[in-house]
């Protein structure tokens, strides 16, 4: 395999791995908390499923940068090392942002889950928070978007 193919293949792995692991720590601290909730409330089962979702939201955009990654060096066969690298820091920055801000986004879900246990209303609140960390994902994307090469 060409060394710029290479390069561009670790990229796309970078992205869609430490986007799904960020998203399933995420979902694995918020659904562990959810569980522990609705056993004394089965009520709150939406609500607190709502909030256990939030987190997958990584491992899509680390899916789409592993896709425009793929679309990009498909067919080329000597994609230079420079454009190559280009891809990897493409992928490794959305696959870094996926990865912390899943997991942290996790938590704060984790801790809303316990504050809507406590009291409903907060539902509202309780996403907003936790959305706040998914800026950084999104951050991420669109850096990953500014250093994805143009190649003829």
């Amino acid at each position: 395999m060409e060394t710029g193919i290479a390069f561009a293949v670790i990229g796309a792995a970078a992205s869609a791995v430490l986007g799904g692991v960020g998203s399933s720590i995420g979902m694995g601290l918020a659904g562990t908390k959810a569980t522990g909730v609705i056993a004394e409330k089965p009520n709150l089962f939406v609500k607190v499923m709502t909030m256990t979702a939030l987190p997958g939201s990584q491992a899509i955009y680390g899916l789409l940068i592993a896709f425009m990654i793929y679309l990009g060096i498909q067919g080329v066969t000597d994609l230079s090392v420079s454009d190559g690298k280009q891809y990897m820091i493409a992928g490794m920055l959305m696959g870094f942002s996926g990865l912390f801000s899943g997991w942290f986004q996790g938590r704060v879900a984790a801790g809303g889950i316990g504050a809507i246990a406590r009291n409903e209303s907060l539902l509202v609140s309780s996403i907003i928070l936790a959305a706040l960390v998914e800026t950084s994902a999104i951050f991420g994307l669109l850096m990953a978007f500014l250093f994805l090469p143009t190649v003829a």
